[in-house]
């Protein structure tokens, strides 16, 4: 019994080389925001920081997975994958200017902003592993029968 996979086309998924482009420079916009906030209240703000940058990693090891299962042979029209949380590229780079904006205007709160972000970030990047995995493990089962 053969199965066939049906995936989107890097058009219908809105990615390509601009939405990689805006990922990244959302990636670092928050790494730098957070080592911002880090370095100027390191007793309130190193944590918080960290697990941005954690979360940032995460997510940014979820992309490559994401490429690595586009080689696969069930990858083809995987693409990047937008975040399934954020729903698009266009949407981490709101989010960035978003926290950037709420994080500067409220400086104290900025542990609870970037743990919210983080929880986001950390959410579409687990949902790239979890898509990426079921895309080799699908590869896999169709080149055993």
């Amino acid at each position: 019994m053969r199965r066939e996979i049906v995936t989107a086309s890097p058009a219908s998924l809105g990615t390509g080389r601009r939405g990689d482009l805006g990922g990244a420079l959302a990636a670092i916009g928050l790494a730098a925001l957070a080592l911002v906030f880090a370095f100027a209240d390191p007793a309130g703000n190193v944590w918080s920081a960290a697990v941005l940058i954690g979360a940032l990693g995460l997510d940014g090891l979820g992309r490559i997975a994401s490429r690595l299962a586009l080689r696969g042979p069930s990858g083809p029209g995987l693409a990047a994958m937008p975040s399934m949380v954020l729903a698009s590229e266009r949407g981490t780079m709101a989010v960035a200017f978003l926290f950037a904006a709420a994080a500067f205007t409220w400086p104290d709160r900025f542990p609870v902003l970037s743990s919210l972000v983080a929880g986001l970030l950390a959410m579409g990047g687990i949902t790239r592993f979890v898509i990426a995995w079921t895309l080799f493990r699908a590869g896999r089962e169709n080149e055993d029968e």
